[in-house]
């Protein structure tokens, strides 16, 4: 009779182990699993709503720069003065020799700002090598001489452009955003392009931590 009733008495304080444990991993870990789980999503997809504000609100910023070039009265005059609509066609060379278009150009802080006339020919530029090409036949001007904002995708540089390192280099990851350029009879009379530095995007992706691991992408 002793050694049934201390088998028993072993299975018994055996279950009594072992019941918890089991309870924990059938009922309590998948509720703590799927909390957890619940938490993380949330959490990533509140990085994401950051995220997509911080991007949109830089975007806005940029387009607002072109715009604000656009709208430039001297920008109107220079274009006006080469299409010989105004007599001072001296205006251009003057604002050259005063570094006028220089500051434009460090205030905005892009890659590069060129100015195209109706015909898609660039006649001011950040870069001096730029000016005279024809940019006709590109999306942006095609766009913005019919008198809408254009931004493009995050792109190769088909041009040399200024890489990390300061180098000129092709296929230099960046973004074009284009706006018309209107007389007091809002008729399009050119186009302004500014050349985006894309690495202030990774800088904002970097700047939203998730977690000691996480990473964030941008993907269009």
């Amino acid at each position: 009779m002793f050694k049934p009733t201390k088998s028993k008495l072993s299975i018994f304080f055996l279950v009594l182990t072992f019941l918890p444990l089991i309870v924990m991993r059938l009922v309590v870990y998948p509720i703590t699993f799927q909390a957890l789980k619940d938490q993380i999503i949330k959490n990533l997809e509140g990085a994401v709503q950051k995220q997509t504000e911080l991007i949109t609100k830089w975007m806005e910023e940029r387009t607002a720069d072109a715009q604000r070039i656009a709208n430039n009265p001297l920008v109107l005059l220079v274009m006006q003065s080469l299409a010989g609509n105004v007599e001072r066609t001296d205006l251009l060379e003057n604002l050259e020799t005063i570094g006028y278009f220089d500051y434009v150009w460090k205030e905005n802080g892009s890659k590069a700002v060129f100015i195209a006339d109706r015909e898609g020919i660039v006649r001011i530029a950040s870069r001096k090598e730029i000016v005279g090409t024809n940019i006709s036949t590109k999306d942006y001007f095609r766009s913005s001489i019919k008198g809408a904002f254009f931004t493009s995708n995050i792109i190769p540089s088909d041009v040399p452009v200024e890489n990390e390192s300061g180098m000129l280099e092709t296929g230099v990851p960046t973004m074009l955003i284009s706006s018309p350029i209107k007389d007091r009879s809002n008729s399009v009379v050119g186009t302004v392009t500014l050349r985006i530095d894309v690495s202030e995007i990774n800088t904002m992706m970097q700047n939203i931590h998730i977690g000691k691991t996480g990473e964030t992408y941008l993907i269009n």
